[in-house]
């Protein structure tokens, strides 16, 4: 069985192939226009961005911090 985030990997693979402002030459800002983008559907839906920001963050840590502990996704 794949560790756990790979699945999570693969998801933010797909939405970056599919995103149409993508750099290919230059990853990074691709990712930060995508990320902003989302921002901006998250004000416009009424949601904080900087909750967005502060609980992605949040759910970011705690799963490397599991993955470090379990390194191999196992149950």
């Amino acid at each position: 069985m794949a560790a756990p985030w790979i699945e999570r990997e693969n998801r933010a693979k797909e939405a970056l192939q599919a995103y149409p402002g993508g750099d290919p030459e230059d990853i990074s800002a691709t990712i930060v226009d995508l990320v902003t983008d989302l921002l901006h559907l998250a004000r416009g839906l009424d949601i904080e961005p900087d909750y967005i920001l502060s609980t992605a963050s949040m759910h970011f840590d705690a799963e490397i911090e599991a993955a470090a502990l379990n390194p191999m996704g196992e149950d």
